[in-house]
């Protein structure tokens, strides 16, 4: 019971793309593979990964010795869009196998006289729910939890640390209380009100702050992205001047200057306007210690898996999104669009039912903020937290300053 070309073209991906090693390794271990050649190369190839060492495939051909399943493996590599369909295939002939095993180890214990006629169902029904376990025991008990967040709070007494990370607006600092690990934090809002103009401005703070940020775009470029970043520094020409045929030399200085003052700053961004959540996954557990993951935006997506209906898709993204916040220890920050509905409401404030393709994403938020605007042309908005789940909700009043994209508190 294998799959022999789909454990090839696993592995082949594996040697060719470090992305897809994080990929595969949240969905597979060693025992999903029936070839032993090829449990020795996963074996090579995760622990060269976690040393740091390089994983490509010349080093874990040497390393494995295993240099000919390595040879076919690479004659096999599969495309970004089929890795997941063979990871889950692999994955349930994985969990076929241990079952069989598990039961017939059972049956031949029974035929051997080692186990009671009573016992023979229970003991079946207990090897097959702990073969097809795929995670260990993660739990704690109430005192291990409890005297965990005592000395979270001791630390943070007698340190100075904060119990989160500031978002850089203090209205909405009053409201939610900055970015803590594990979160996900919706921000939505009508085309144009300046959504992805607040998700910058937070990366940015953040950054600045020394915390690693990963800006996963899919609908700018980098390059627009690293314009709005540069843009929101007060010193930096606005953002028209990145459009303009021929910037004056006080305006290209002042861009210089702008860029050295960015230089260095842990803020990372993929513009992979074809990303699924497995690709933001990948990218996120690949940067190390990150705090704040902003995902732009949640309905140009693709599901990892297709399903029968685009609100069942949005439905599995949103709640992908939220199981990377605990599985990165950080906070995800996914902008989401509205429905039209909003757009015949007498006042145009949104609300939570507005949230466009599926009510799953206020299931699975932390937090739900809307960015609004009553009028397009002026400066004055709001940030309505509508909803969250460890506090209040309410409304930051907030300036919008339209040439920078920026997002600032009102004075």
């Amino acid at each position: 019971m294998n799959d022999h070309t789909a454990e090839l073209a696993v592995i082949g991906a594996c040697l060719t793309s470090t992305r897809a090693l994080v990929i595969a390794r949240a969905a597979i271990a060693a025992r999903d593979f029936s070839d032993p050649r090829l449990v020795k190369v996963w074996r090579t190839l995760t622990a060269a990964a976690d040393a740091g060492d390089p994983t490509d495939d010349p080093h874990i051909m040497s390393q494995s010795g295993e240099e000919e399943v390595c040879q076919a493996a690479l004659g096999t590599v599969t495309s970004d869009y089929m890795l997941p369909t063979y990871l889950e295939r692999l994955a349930d002939l994985g969990r076929a196998r241990r079952l069989l095993h598990s039961v017939s180890q059972t049956i031949t214990a029974a035929q051997a006289g080692k186990v009671v006629a009573a016992d023979v169902l229970p003991a079946i029904r207990k090897s097959c729910e702990l073969a097809l376990a795929d995670v260990p025991d993660s739990g704690s008990s109430i005192g291990e939890v409890a005297a965990s967040i005592i000395a979270d709070v001791e630390d943070r007494a007698a340190n100075g640390t904060r119990a989160a990370i500031p978002t850089g607006l203090r209205c909405l600092d009053e409201l939610i209380g900055g970015w803590r690990p594990g979160e996900l934090i919706v921000i939505a809002g009508q085309t144009s009100l300046g959504k992805t103009a607040l998700a910058c401005t937070l990366a940015r703070h953040a950054a600045i702050a020394g915390h690693p940020v990963l800006i996963c775009s899919l609908e700018m470029t980098r390059r627009e992205v690293g314009q709005r970043i540069l843009a929101l520094d007060d010193e930096a020409p606005t953002l028209a001047m990145y459009r303009m045929d021929r910037p004056d030399q006080m305006a290209r200085a002042a861009a210089r200057n702008a860029a050295s003052r960015v230089q260095g700053i842990p803020l990372r961004i993929e513009d992979n306007g074809r990303m699924r959540p497995c690709d933001v996954r990948a990218a996120a557990l690949a940067m190390p210690g990150v705090k704040l993951i902003v995902v732009d935006y949640l309905q140009i997506m693709r599901p990892d898996t297709r399903n029968a209906s685009r609100e069942r898709d949005v439905a599995d993204m949103a709640t992908s999104m939220k199981s990377l916040a605990k599985e990165a220890n950080a906070t995800v920050l996914l902008l989401s669009q509205l429905n039209r509905s909003v757009d015949s409401r007498a006042d145009g404030r949104p609300r939570l039912s507005d949230l466009r393709d599926s009510g799953q994403i206020e299931q699975d938020a932390d937090a739900v903020a809307f960015v609004w605007r009553a009028n397009r042309q002026s400066d004055q908005g709001e940030i309505i937290l509508a909803k969250q789940r460890g506090g209040r909700t309410g409304v930051a009043t907030a300036r919008y300053i339209g040439p920078r994209c920026r997002w600032e508190d009102q004075f």
